[in-house]
């Protein structure tokens, strides 16, 4: 054989791999997502179908604790405390 065929031979072979590989590679994708459905519609058995009018049990409201909110002062934002004296951070000069 002369090296352009066997170039086309070794091409046509790489091709034919190429498609096996990605044939098995999809095919393994689908098992993996059929199996996942399989399960989740065990754990959960979905949305109940409601005509209008029905009455329905509503799930309990959820509580949590009101939280205080207490703004800061302006002092606390505008000067801090170091050790050269009081500094003003919003022109960064010290103060004494």
């Amino acid at each position: 054989m002369t090296l352009k065929k066997m170039y086309f031979v070794d091409v046509l072979y790489f091709s034919v791999l190429k498609k096996q590989k990605m044939k098995k590679h999809l095919d393994e994708k689908k098992k993996k997502c059929k199996a996942g459905k399989v399960e989740t519609r065990l754990e959960f058995p979905g949305r109940e179908k409601v005509k209008f009018g029905e009455v329905v049990e509503a799930p309990p409201k959820l509580s949590f604790p009101k939280v205080t909110f207490q703004p800061f002062r302006n002092e606390k934002l505008t000067s801090c405390k170091c050790e050269f004296g009081v500094q003003d951070l919003t022109t960064k000069n010290n103060v004494i």
